[in-house]
This record gives structure tokens, sequence and C-alpha cells, in this order.
């Protein structure tokens, strides 16, 4: 039992070694991986995190090697770990992880920041496509179309979906079935109110553009807060 008991002991001692090696060698790697990257490949801030990553486990490496090697040695040893234990170590590895932690969510936070800048569009870019949008939808009538995509939209107004899809969600605060469903709304409003007996509810919504009753009721209502038949109760009053 003594004997098993020593090999413990010495494997403790001398399986940092590789554990340190293995660290240094994935370190060089790393390096080398980094060298390739210096083209212009990668974004910049990535890459500056990468090094930045690197830089602070090298630092990490050489402190846990100052403090290994006296610790390899069966005179220093017991003295260091009655000292100092392995603080040198650990408490540089909790300020390196907090550090990395900080500087990964800063470097998110910045490619957040320049994607939402990209997004941002010319104020003539913006007027020419609501101007493109209001011609598709009062003059063309494409919201009258049940099938009708985003896809279609775009080549019809000879725009880009990027332009379109930023229009709508950032200077008109609608999706894209919220708009359309706008428009439809309002036609079923003006066929609702010239009481035309020939359709039901569900006919005038069909006719307007609408692919299902569902689909009308749940929009009228988020739209107006009433649905089609308290609308026309409501008119029917203040009229």
């Amino acid at each position: 039992m003594p004997g098993w008991q020593q090999f413990i002991d010495i494997y403790f001692v001398y399986s940092d070694i590789p554990r340190w090696l293995s660290l240094a060698i994935y370190l060089w790697l790393t390096q080398k991986l980094i060298s390739k990257y210096k083209q212009g490949s990668v974004p910049h801030h990535n890459l500056q995190w990468v090094k930045r990553f690197s830089l602070g486990f090298m630092v990490f490496s050489l402190i846990w090697l100052l403090h290994l090697v006296p610790y390899l040695m069966p005179t220093l040893s017991d003295q260091l770990l009655s000292t100092m234990g392995w603080y040198p170590v650990y408490l540089p590895m909790i300020i390196l992880i907090y550090w990395l932690g900080i500087s990964g969510f800063l470097v998110s936070l910045r490619s957040y920041k320049n994607k939402a800048h990209g997004n941002v569009l010319p104020e003539q870019i913006i007027a020419q496509a609501k101007a493109k949008l209001t011609k598709a939808m009062v003059e063309d009538e494409l919201y009258l179309n049940p099938r009708l995509k985003l896809e279609d939209v775009v080549s019809h107004c000879n725009l880009t979906q990027k332009t379109v899809s930023a229009v709508l969600n950032q200077h008109l605060n609608q999706s894209f079935n919220e708009y359309i469903n706008a428009y439809r709304i309002e036609a079923c409003k003006v066929s609702l109110l010239m009481g035309n007996r020939q359709l039901t509810i569900t006919g005038i919504a069909l006719e307007c553009g609408f692919n299902s009753q569902a689909t009308f009721q749940r929009a009228f209502k988020k739209a107006t807060g009433l649905s089609p038949k308290q609308y026309l109760e409501q008119q029917g009053k203040s009229s």
C-alpha cells in the first residue's frame, strides 16, 4: 500500500508536465493558424479577439511554468505548496476566464452594432421604396392576390428584398403580412359599409385578398379591436 501511495504522489507531481506541454503545443498551433488569416479573410475584430485569447493563455502558461518548475523539485515542492498552494495558478486562471468572457461579449456587441449600421438605408432610397410600395398597393392592388409573397412585391417594384424588408420593418414598423393585410382590411371596410348583399362577410374577405375566414377575422380584430359584425354595428350606430 505505501508503494501505491508513493506512485500516486509521484503521478500527481509529474502529470502536470504533459498537461503544460499540451497547452504549449495548442498555443503554438493557434499562432500558426492566426498567421494564415492576416490577409483580411477574417473580420478584424474577430481576429483581434482570437489574438487576445491566445495571448491570455500564453501569459497563463508562463505563470504555470514558473510555478511548475519549483513544484517539480523535491526540495522546494513541500515548502511551495504549504506556503502558496496552487493559488498562483488558480487566481490567474479565474482572471483569464473573466477577461476572455468580457472580451468576447464586447466583440459580439461590436459585431451587432456594425451589422445594424450596415442596414441603414439612405433617405432617398427609403422614400423611393415607400412610393413604389404604395403604388403597388393603391394603384396596382397587389394585395388582392391571396397568394401574394414578398418575392412578388420585390419583383413588381424592382427593388431588392433587403431594401423592402428594411423599409417595412425599420421605417414602417410592420411585417410583410401586416403591411399587406392593412390594405386588405381597408378594402373590406369599404365593401362592408357599401352593404354588398350579394356577398357574405367571408365572401368580401376572400374578394379583398384574404385566403381564409380565420385569417381575416384575426387580422381584422387585431387592426380594429372589433369583429367584422361588431364593426358594422358600430358604424350603423354612428351613421
